[in-house]
């Protein structure tokens, strides 16, 4: 229950703003509260009670679709850098960068946010699977290992800009 307002004026209230994936959770989960729900706009819905890994797999599941959406290319002046979403890597002008699960994961994540900190717990939370503690460092190798690999294929233009205090940003250097 929300305050004041219900779900269904609250998405249609979102859906004018902005363009974002919408999950709604509910306690009527009959097919007509669902078929509205749809109809004006979430992306998924998820009726209570649920458990936390379906949660979680239907949280994965619009984070993919959304990343898709977005789009797979990455323009440049000097060539094309591909996103090749069968073979979970990036190609720029022929040549692959030989991602790992986890950086094609990073890489998707960043570009499907434009212009947008991601904050760390939110990548270790979308990218690593795992919740984010200050000791562990694994997101940080990530982002030094992707950064290298779009070096080797002369993609540096695509910059993974830290952040003070909100997260990491990708920027496209060719492009500002």
């Amino acid at each position: 229950m929300l305050p004041g307002i219900d779900g269904l004026s609250l998405l249609d209230a979102l859906r004018r703003q902005q363009a974002v994936p919408v999950m709604l959770m509910s306690a009527l989960g009959a097919e007509q509260d669902r078929i509205s729900g749809f109809t004006r706009g979430a992306d998924d819905y998820l009726p209570k009670p649920f458990s936390l890994a379906e949660l979680d797999a239907r949280v994965d599941a619009l984070l993919r679709r959304v990343a898709f959406d977005r789009g797979t290319a990455l323009r440049a002046d000097v060539g094309e850098v591909m996103l090749d979403h069968d073979r979970q890597d990036v190609i720029h002008n022929g040549n692959a960068a030989g991602l790992t699960a986890s950086e094609f994961r990073l890489l998707v994540t960043l570009r499907a946010h434009p212009g947008e900190a991601l904050s760390k717990p939110f990548l270790y939370q979308t990218v690593l699977h795992r919740a984010y503690t200050r000791l562990d460092r694994g997101l940080d190798v990530h982002v030094c290992n992707l950064r290298r690999k779009l070096a080797d294929i002369s993609a540096q233009h695509l910059q993974i800009q830290a952040v003070r205090g909100q997260g990491y940003i990708l920027v496209d250097t060719e492009q500002t």
